[in-house]
């Protein structure tokens, strides 16, 4: 899950401002923006939990879109204090049930994030956390459906176990209920329940999530990842064409971002050479040997670079059968 649960608290119009302004900021992946207007978020009132939840899906939201985990301990930090925090902000309003989800929201984005790396027992720890949190959300205020996202998300990593199979698609079910019914989660909901399509290989359904959120935020470099895997996944070409270069005009905007390059150049090359058109599937593979020359990749940029690798060799077969076929017409 990599976006940010827009919420809206009773607070003072100008801190709502500094909120909506952060989001807007944050969407568009300029991070400093939206990092000091959710910082003076906390300054206005440091009791409330809400400033530390936006930081905490800031923060995820760079970690995926820059393909690294350096602000990990930032990340957990404010999950942290978000816990904390919370705490005294419900001792003082008992009966305000978003509070409770303020906390478990948090929570869940650590489970998503321990989820989508495949760390499935961390996930379920952060779950359980999570779990009581938005359940108690639930129970005192029955139309704060945004909860049934980390009700969701725990049912689903649940069912990752052997004896639990059955708990993912009641988990997917209740995502689903989020995005339909939810308030303020509609968007972090349908990113995540995509992705989760994504791995259960039903990929005409993650494509009609993913594409109404991309839909929504045509210039978010984030979004589009899932999009484009799925429509390679159901060979869309066409559509996954226009999209990966879409991603690869936006891997320039600032902060520039190497691991976005890469990935577009990884998704360009396999879409060109299933359209076969080997020719400019080349001219964008090599712009990948050129980042590697001129700046030192991170461990996920060495991960992407592989598999770039991998379709680049794809091609030289091509292109030594294509010679070999010439010889032999020749004679």
């Amino acid at each position: 899950m990599v976006i940010i649960l827009e919420v809206f608290l009773i607070v003072s119009p100008k801190m709502d401002s500094l909120i909506q302004q952060g989001l807007g900021y944050a969407y568009v992946e300029n991070y400093p923006e939206a990092e000091s207007l959710f910082n003076l978020v906390v300054k206005m009132d440091t009791l409330n939990p809400a400033g530390y939840f936006f930081l905490s899906g800031l923060y995820n939201l760079y970690s995926v879109d820059m393909g690294t985990d350096k602000n990990f301990e930032a990340f957990k930090n404010v999950i942290d204090k978000a816990v904390k925090y919370g705490n005294i902000y419900i001792q003082l309003h008992p009966d305000d049930g978003w509070g409770y989800f303020f906390v478990g929201g948090a929570l869940t984005y650590m489970t998503f994030y321990y989820g989508l790396k495949g760390k499935y027992w961390s996930a379920l720890v952060y779950g359980v956390k999570a779990l009581k949190w938005v359940q108690k959300a639930a129970k005192i205020d029955s139309t704060i459906y945004d909860a049934y996202l980390g009700l969701g998300g725990y049912d689903y990593f649940k069912g990752q176990f052997p004896f639990w199979r059955s708990e993912k698609e009641k988990g997917i079910k209740k995502i689903e209920t989020a995005i339909e019914k939810g308030r303020y989660s509609k968007i972090a909901a349908a990113d995540g329940l995509g992705q989760l399509l994504m791995r259960e290989k039903r990929y005409k359904e993650a494509e009609r999530v993913l594409e109404q959120i991309v839909a929504l935020y045509p210039s978010s470099r984030t979004l589009k990842h899932p999009l484009i895997e799925t429509y390679i996944a159901l060979g869309k070409w066409d559509k996954a064409e226009n999209q990966a270069l879409d991603l690869l005009k936006l891997s320039e905007r600032q902060p520039t971002s190497n691991y976005v390059r890469l990935q577009a150049i990884d998704y360009l090359g396999a879409i060109y050479y299933h359209k076969k058109e080997y020719k400019r599937g080349e001219k964008y593979l090599s712009k990948a040997f050129t980042i590697k020359r001129e700046k030192k990749l991170s461990k996920k940029e060495k991960e992407v670079f592989k598999e770039i690798i991998q379709i680049y060799k794809k091609y030289l077969k091509k292109e030594i059968k294509g010679k070999q076929k010439g010889k032999m017409l020749d004679k």
